[in-house]
């Protein structure tokens, strides 16, 4: 989506840091901890995962001058540890975000093919909040495209079993191809709901 390999991918303890990730003219790194003053980083910081100062429970504020990301001047993009890591901080640092996230996006390789029973546990928590989801299926350049449909046809109906109701958008994407204009599109359809989405999950309660 944004055009490069910044944030880390590896399955250990660091990558349990979410990033929210925002547009601006200026770019802009800071860690931040519930507390306490933020810190300035820097994009190798970031790379290299040089972030012992934000565990156990910190992430990171981005800005990014990114042409993506300008026409969602209302939402704020969180990039989460993967599911079912086995790793005790990702799933915390999941968790701390249902609270306050208006949607998730719940990204299926076409290699796995199917939702996993503890996703489906997950599913089931955002059904009780009421929570919208976007389906992403990715890696779609690895099968043949008629796979890659009927994958994404089960695990909609998965999905849709286990929220009650279908997914707001489905995006198809292959990031080493760059073929994101699915997500792109899912992204706009949540921009055009997002004062209706506050307004139910802050405004209303309060």
């Amino acid at each position: 989506l944004i055009g490069e390999k910044l944030f880390p991918v590896e399955v250990n303890p660091e990558t349990a840091i979410p990033a929210e990730i925002r547009y601006a003219e200026r770019e802009s790194f800071k860690g931040v901890k519930p507390g306490e003053t933020a810190i300035n980083l820097t994009r190798k910081d970031i790379i290299e995962q040089r972030v012992d100062k934000l565990l156990p429970n910190g992430w990171f504020d981005v800005e990014l001058n990114s042409p993506s990301l300008q026409p969602f001047t209302f939402l704020t993009l969180v990039d989460m540890p993967g599911w079912d890591s086995g790793i005790e901080e990702h799933t915390r640092a999941i968790d701390d975000y249902l609270h306050r996230s208006l949607a998730y996006c719940v990204v299926i390789s076409v290699d796995e093919g199917s939702l996993h029973e503890s996703l489906k546990g997950f599913l089931k928590e955002l059904a009780l909040r009421d929570i919208p989801v976007i389906l992403v299926i990715s890696k779609c350049d690895k099968k043949p495209q008629h796979d890659v449909v009927k994958i994404k046809d089960n695990v909609y109906k998965e999905i849709r079993k286990v929220l009650g109701k279908d997914p707001i958008s489905v995006a198809l994407v292959a990031s080493r191809k760059n073929e994101v204009s699915e997500f792109i599109e899912a992204l706009g359809r949540l921009n055009g709901m997002a004062d209706e989405a506050f307004k139910k999950s802050v405004i209303s309660p309060l």
